[in-house]
């Protein structure tokens, strides 16, 4: 009964959306406020999870009002949704996708906004129809080309995946590809740059990564033929800030940063006109061949241009551990750590990374002295706030901290310098932090 009710209600829908249409106006044929009240009612129908009556009355509104309220259609797509979702019948599934299909078209009919539609009729057809991915895609493209920064994320990350779909069976070109991901990234980056400060920018920092990884994972080995590209591109227009930005975005994304055409597009940038994101590169860069005072100052420069909060926090902590681990300057470190502490809500990796930082320092000392003590009760301070900050990092916290409880002094060692098991002791010189006496 119930594959019975299903393909009733398909073909219900078909029909009613290639039935005569009225004409939207102030005065449409149908009474308004029977209208009203059959929305009222299944919308109540639906709140109650009485999922049938509530497609049952849905029908009459979508048939008798068609341009009476948009809402007619977000739910009747939610409706039809669910039940693409719950199908097991792979062609009972299909004439549902088709009767979605339809549904959006005849919602451009009465309330327009066409580029927004098509973007979800291409997502929803790429999701639930897969043999449609090139219809899927062109809906979707489409959409993108005409909105830009207000297309809709969910659209922007399907589309990157259908491209890579088509790219891998060849019916798009690597080009082709490339100018997706480009338009994609650049939408994001807008968003970013937008709504940087709002909570919508961890969404967006999300879709910039995926889009990111699904080139990078579709363009493996591609390095010479995206060159070959790019190369073109830039000797076209050798002096386009613009094309010399994203030729540097493309070779960042397809992992081809040990190209010397990206160091030199990376370079020019940084001269012309300078960004986080470029400055972060080059410190990397700079930090592979050993030259520290140059990749400390393109790692200043990358935390000066951030915008976002999150990354700014990030370049600041990569400063911090090149600045003890490469350069040993342990208070220099120690204020990167402290600045990356101000930029960020979760700060479990930052202080698990300080404790890492003080653990290190205390191989300074010899075990006799003080100090080696006290910096292993600083490192187990700051293993154990990362341990109560965050979930994710806690097992590993609590493993260093149960490492190194093995090195602690006995009762007898602090009693030698005049202390107490849990008596508060201040490190001094630039380090300037209050600590616990612990013992083993």
């Amino acid at each position: 009964m119930k594959k019975i009710a299903v393909v009733l209600f398909l073909w219900n829908i078909y029909l009613l959306s290639n039935a005569q249409s009225f004409v939207y106006s102030a005065n449409i044929s149908n009474d308004s406020l029977e209208c009203l009240q059959n929305i009222s009612v299944y919308r109540e129908f639906k709140k109650m999870k009485l999922t049938d009556n509530a497609i049952e009355t849905w029908k009459k509104v979508y048939n008798n009002c068609p341009g009476y309220k948009k809402i007619i259609y977000q739910d009747g797509a939610r409706f039809l949704i669910q039940s693409i979702k719950n199908e097991q019948n792979t062609k009972i599934k299909e004439k549902l996708v088709d009767s979605l299909m339809l549904l959006y078209a005849k919602r451009i009919k009465y309330f327009g906004e066409k580029d927004y539609i098509n973007g979800r009729m291409g997502l929803n057809l790429y999701i639930y129809n897969k043999e449609k991915t090139e219809d899927a895609y062109k809906l979707m493209l489409n959409s993108v080309q005409k909105l830009n920064d207000k297309s809709n994320l969910s659209v922007i990350n399907a589309l990157m995946t259908a491209s890579a779909d088509l790219f891998k069976s060849s019916k798009i070109t690597l080009e082709q590809f490339i100018d997706n991901y480009l338009l994609c990234y650049q939408i994001t980056n807008k968003k970013l740059q937008i709504l940087t400060a709002s909570p919508k920018s961890k969404k967006i920092l999300y879709t910039a990564q995926s889009i990111k990884k699904i080139f990078a994972a579709n363009t493996k080995k591609q390095c010479k033929q995206i060159l070959e590209i790019l190369h073109k591109r830039l000797a076209a227009k050798p002096n386009d800030i613009e094309v010399i930005k994203n030729v540097n975005i493309v070779l960042q994304a397809g992992n081809c940063i040990q190209s010397a055409l990206f160091y030199q597009t990376a370079l020019k940038i940084d001269k012309i006109k300078p960004d986080a994101e470029t400055a972060y590169l080059l410190a990397g860069i700079e930090l592979e061949k050993n030259h520290y005072d140059k990749a400390e100052a393109y790692f200043r420069k990358a935390i000066r241009f951030e915008n976002i909060n999150y990354l700014k926090s990030k370049y600041c902590v990569d400063l911090a551990i090149m600045q003890y681990t490469r350069l040993h300057r342990f208070d220099a470190a120690q204020k990167s750590f402290e600045a990356s502490l101000r930029y960020t809500n979760n700060p479990a990796k930052n202080y698990y990374f300080m404790a890492e930082m003080y653990a290190a320092y205390h191989n300074n000392f010899s075990k006799k002295d003080l100090e080696y003590n006290a910096f292993l009760w600083l490192s187990i301070d700051y293993y154990l706030k990362a341990k109560n900050t965050h979930q994710k990092i806690a097992k590993k916290a609590g493993e260093k901290i149960a490492y190194y409880r093995t090195y602690l002094p006995t009762k007898e060692d602090i009693f030698f310098f005049g202390l107490k098991p849990g008596q508060k002791y201040t490190i001094g010189d630039w380090v300037n932090k209050t600590t616990t006496v612990r013992v083993r």
